[in-house]
């Protein structure tokens, strides 16, 4: 089996004000997962719960938000009109990678009690952290490190299908550093920024 070649990572910064949206459009290929029809909309505010309806009905259980992406994600098939009522944040690219790591912390907590022979665990939650480096060319990394909104990073394993690990993350640690004669590397390190109601804290893209 070939090896995969390392593919690029990418850093979005988002606006600073969110823009409501209503009654907006969902689409699916599987009447599981939704996703956001108009592609401009689909990073949805990380600190507000969009309303979804299906055929003009609110819901109130039985499917979870993916904020980072736009997608909703039934428990079972549903073949009425989903829509989302919300707001998002316009993304747009700041800089590419050059070298870039992802770690996933699925956390579970030991549940036994007394009597059990055994040890079962139970999910309680999803934590992420990485870095992402890059020639340094600007300023981009302090204000990075600054600000108190959420970044949008994806990291790209297949560049020419979308294929990519995307989430919103906050900077723990920037720098830079060079040598006599050397480009200037910029790195900063990621913790992901743990969205209320979500269990997980990076999501996984086909396309």
């Amino acid at each position: 089996m070939a090896a995969t070649a390392g593919r690029s990572a990418r850093l979005y910064l988002q606006s600073g004000t969110a823009t409501s949206f209503t009654s907006g459009g969902m689409s699916t290929s599987n009447n599981l997962r939704f996703t956001m029809t108009a592609a401009s909309a689909r990073h949805w505010d990380y600190s507000t719960t969009p309303t979804i309806s299906v055929g003009g009905v609110v819901q109130t259980s039985g499917y979870s938000v993916e904020r980072c992406g736009g997608n909703v994600v039934f428990t079972s098939a549903t073949t009425g009109t989903v829509t989302a009522n919300g707001s998002f944040r316009t993304v747009s690219a700041i800089a590419e990678a050059k070298e870039w790591n992802l770690d996933v912390d699925n956390e579970y907590q030991e549940d036994p009690a007394f009597g059990d022979s055994g040890v079962t665990r139970v999910f309680i939650g999803q934590d992420a952290a990485g870095s992402f480096s890059d020639w340094h060319t600007d300023s981009y990394l302090l204000t990075f490190a600054e600000s108190t909104t959420p970044y949008v990073v994806a990291f790209y394993i297949d560049n020419a299908t979308g294929a990519r690990y995307e989430g919103y993350f906050f900077c723990s640690k920037d720098g830079v550093k060079t040598g006599a004669k050397q480009l200037i590397e910029g790195e900063a390190s990621l913790v992901a920024c743990q969205v209320s109601g979500e269990d997980q804290a990076v999501y996984y893209r086909a396309t």
